[in-house]
């Protein structure tokens, strides 16, 4: 059995107790009863923080979050959705949230808040909200880790603009890119006011933010239908990018006026993928095992018949570790991971300029 034994001195996930690894998130409004009367109106709004965060013993569980009204006020909303079976920790009526990806490296939960507020009059108020911190290693934010997460959208209260609800977001921010492959997002956004709709890209709030790189003949687009495009993802890593949802309604002169505006700060997982001719029939019988692997992952590599195969073993954000040709005859390979961090990794297998990845999750 030949070994490709692996020395690492890089990408280490410096994971702190209690990080909270948030992903994505927006926050949604919605005026409510009682109404008052006209000439005292009551402009009372249910106002929705949605955070979209990692889980696991070293990450923070938030039973309730901050929001800040953009009065000058701030309230302590409650987490409302999921049961109580991740035991939590939470106490009384307060749910522990709903896990709603669970793939090997990757567990992603969801945390719904929810809080009342009544605003003493018309007005324009930035609600907003922040949590420390974003997760570690995305690739367009530099020192994630460290980096605050902020999400904000803005309320338009005045005497004519009678029930105003933000726009919502009808699907959660789960789909994956792949490598090389353009990827669309259709926001299926909608306003239950039925007021006009429009779509930015947005930098997020993150110091030394940059777009999502893409090749001299690619695309990184937001339409006026609600779609974003990526031509083509560049790198095998973790992006963030922002959608600015603009609602817009008549006012008595007949002219639209902006009556808020809901962000949606999300992340994109770009996965590895077959590229350029299609995959080599002998790399699709190569199985790799033990995964998740705590010591030694074996890869099989059945009765293909080759001259050589290249294994190479990268960090989950493109980093290359380790590298070796595996010669002919041999029919395992064994990957030596005892001295390298817990987290995601990535296995390139090439043969005849064609290649095959597979995550590897050490424990």
């Amino acid at each position: 059995m030949k070994k490709c034994f692996v020395l690492l001195s890089l990408f280490v996930f410096n994971l702190t107790a209690n990080a909270t690894h948030n992903r994505s998130g927006e926050i949604i409004y919605k005026r409510v009863a009682p109404f008052g009367t006209l000439n005292a109106p009551i402009y009372t709004y249910s106002i929705t923080v949605i955070k979209y965060m990692d889980h696991g013993s070293l990450i923070a569980d938030r039973c309730v979050d901050t929001v800040y009204f953009g009065d000058g006020q701030k309230g302590i909303a409650p987490r409302i959705n999921g049961g109580t079976s991740l035991n939590c920790g939470c106490s009384g009526t307060i749910q522990c949230g709903q896990l709603i990806v669970q793939q090997i490296g990757y567990t992603l939960k969801k945390n719904i808040y929810s809080i009342l507020h009544t605003y003493s009059g018309a007005g324009t108020y930035i609600i907003s909200s922040s949590d420390p911190n974003r997760n570690v290693g995305i690739h367009n934010i530099p020192n994630s880790g460290s980096v605050l997460f902020y999400i904000e959208s803005l309320l338009v209260i005045n005497s004519g603009n009678a029930l105003n609800s933000s726009p919502e977001f009808g699907s959660d921010p789960v789909n994956q890119a792949t490598l090389g492959v353009c990827f669309y997002d259709n926001l299926n956004a909608s306003d239950a006011d039925g007021d006009s709709l429009s779509y930015e890209l947005i930098p997020c709030a993150a110091p030394g933010y940059f777009y999502p790189e893409i090749p001299a003949s690619g695309s990184l687009t937001l339409d006026q239908s609600g779609t974003f495009t990526w031509c083509v993802p560049q790198f095998i890593a973790e992006y963030q990018v922002a959608y600015k949802v603009k609602e817009w309604r008549k006012n008595g002169s007949g002219v639209y006026i902006l009556n808020g505006y809901v962000i949606r700060d999300r992340q994109i997982l770009v996965n590895p993928g077959t590229v350029g001719a299609d995959e080599h029939k002998g790399l699709t019988e190569i199985k790799a095992y033990p995964n998740p692997v705590l010591t030694s992952l074996t890869l099989d590599l059945g009765n293909i018949s080759y001259a050589a195969i290249g294994c190479s073993l990268y960090s989950f954000t493109g980093i290359l570790i380790a590298e070796k040709n595996v010669k002919k005859g041999e029919n395992t390979l064994e990957i030596d991971l005892s001295n390298i961090q817990s987290g995601m990794y990535l296995v390139k297998l090439e043969l005849d300029g064609t290649q095959k990845w597979i995550k590897v999750l050490k424990e």
